[in-house]
């Protein structure tokens, strides 16, 4: 008998996931796996699951938002061979779902899709540091808003509540002098916001940076934002971002397989939407098609 591991988020889906979570695993009985179901109770408890219990498995489930996928990847970096990952998204925004076409809006379907994939796809991931995270790791403005915004609130107003928080960070908002090695060259300014992704949307906007994100191509996207210095700065940036137009002289976009990072002091980082840390020196180092994922 095939082993699954399945490790869900009590607290996702806004409540959803309590009348599907029994057919969800019939569904998977009925398939043929032999089941371990764990819940999280805390932050890192994901990792620490996958960490403890993934060995072996033919297939790890996480039902979660962006944040407990994180923490299972991260589980399983170290895995030889490494199982099949399936997704069941239940998030606020579900960035990683969205990339790889993964149905958001009906668990059982996710469900299904997992059990008869279209396809495996062999996905990249990254590593900042020693950890590791699927689509984005970012610094500066807004960037730790999906984490200091409450839980109960997102539930509540969904991806609006971001915006809400969001807003109100408009008045201090400060740049970090960042400097950036990486493929195409070295590049240090003073920035209001920094992103290394391998994702078509982050935070729920599309992104489109001049080329198709291909999550399986051994390449991330960076993105840095130097601080506008007046309000038609500032509204050249919007239209910049709402348009897709990365020609702006405020925006620096490059791609590579590794970014050295540095700043002149530690500065809070964010990882797939949770808190990465506050550090100083960084390295994001891509890893190929190491995820084999249901889609």
């Amino acid at each position: 008998m095939k082993k699954m591991l399945f490790i869900f988020n009590p607290h996702t889906a806004g409540g959803r996931l309590k009348t599907r979570l029994m057919e969800m695993l019939v569904k998977f009985s009925e398939a043929g796996y032999e089941m371990c179901v764990w819940p999280t109770a805390s932050a890192g408890h994901a990792r620490q699951i996958t960490r403890d219990h993934a060995a072996g498995c033919d297939l790890v489930v996480c039902c979660g938002g962006d944040g407990t996928l994180n923490e299972v990847v991260d589980g399983m970096k170290g895995l030889r061979p490494k199982p099949l990952l399936g997704y069941i998204p239940g998030g606020t925004t579900n960035d990683f779902a969205t990339s790889l076409q993964i149905p958001k809006s009906d668990m059982l379907s996710a469900v299904d899709r997992i059990i008869k994939p279209k396809r495996i796809y062999q996905c990249d991931f990254g590593t900042f540091n020693d950890r590791a995270f699927t689509y984005v790791a970012g610094f500066g403005a807004f960037t730790d808003v999906s984490y200091k915004t409450p839980q109960n609130i997102k539930n509540l107003l969904g991806y609006f509540a971001y915006l809400l928080e969001g807003v109100q960070r408009l008045p201090g908002l400060k740049p970090t002098h960042i400097r950036c090695e990486c493929d195409e060259g070295v590049f240090e300014d003073d920035y209001l916001l920094g992103l290394v992704s391998n994702s078509a949307s982050v935070a729920g906007f599309h992104v489109d940076s001049g080329h198709t994100v291909q999550m399986d191509d051994g390449l991330f996207e960076m993105v840095l934002v130097r601080q506008p210095h007046n309000l038609s700065d500032l509204a050249t940036l919007y239209s910049a971002v709402a348009s897709g137009d990365f020609s702006s002289p405020l925006l620096t976009v490059v791609r590579g397989r590794e970014f050295k990072l540095s700043t002149d002091q530690a500065i809070p980082w964010t990882l797939d939407g949770e808190f990465g840390g506050e550090v100083q020196e960084v390295l994001v180092k891509v890893h190929n098609k190491e995820l084999l994922i249901c889609t």
